[in-house]
């Protein structure tokens, strides 16, 4: 269903559920992502190790912008800080992943023009527009504690040294007990953000195109 900017707009506050306008305007999107051949690849362990190196490199370049964006806008923006839990950093594991691959390839790889894009987006909203980074960070996250965890299990079969990045043991200790809890007290975060209706048709349409950007990345894959 497409986004209907006059219904988000008159929706009233009590109305109005982030998390639920997240889901419901993405879910097309993200079923056509999670459709795409590289998905299909990985499942199928027809994924070569250079393709999934070429992503990891590309998904570095992503989550180190946008980790850098969050953190640099979230102590003057209190509604970005609902949802920062240092805990779900993925740069720094992502980084070990490749590690491991270039070691056992002897090759490296550069960002792709799609990640570039990508890191684009998130520094140009990062300083004009903070709060839609809000839409990156669900898109990106909820992600990797949800499907990610089916795509580890696909990644442990070919290169089970190179799954740091879907490792939450941090998250499960320090904040709650099970991945499900978690996700439940993000979205209750995710609604308890105060937003104008002007922001909150924003913030819903951009994380639309994140998922946009995401499949870019997956385009970017040689298969």
């Amino acid at each position: 269903m497409g986004l209907e900017e006059s219904g988000s707009r008159e929706s009233s506050e009590k109305e109005r559920s982030l998390a639920r306008a997240f889901w419901k305007e993405t879910e097309a999107v993200h079923k056509k992502v999670e459709g795409h051949k590289y998905v299909e690849y990985l499942a199928k362990g027809e994924l070569k190790i250079e393709s999934y190196l070429q992503h990891l490199e590309d998904l570095s370049l992503v989550y180190e912008t946008l980790e850098e964006e969050i953190r640099k806008n979230v102590e003057r923006n209190l509604e970005l800080e609902k949802i920062y839990f240092s805990c779900l950093e993925r740069h720094l594991y992502i980084m070990a992943d490749i590690q491991y691959l270039q070691d056992e390839l002897n090759l490296e790889v550069n960002p792709s023009s799609a990640a570039r894009r990508y890191a684009e987006r998130l520094r140009e909203i990062g300083e004009n527009a903070p709060l839609c980074l809000v839409a990156h960070a669900y898109t990106r996250y909820m992600g990797d504690v949800s499907g990610g965890m089916i795509l580890k299990r696909f990644l442990s079969k070919r290169w089970p040294q190179a799954t740091n990045m879907y490792d939450f043991t941090d998250l499960l200790t320090s904040e709650k007990k099970t991945i499900k809890a978690f996700k439940d007290l993000y979205k209750e975060r995710l609604d308890s953000i105060i937003l104008s209706p002007e922001q909150f048709y924003n913030v819903v349409k951009e994380a639309h195109l994140a998922f946009e950007l995401a499949e870019e990345l997956f385009n970017a894959v040689p298969l």
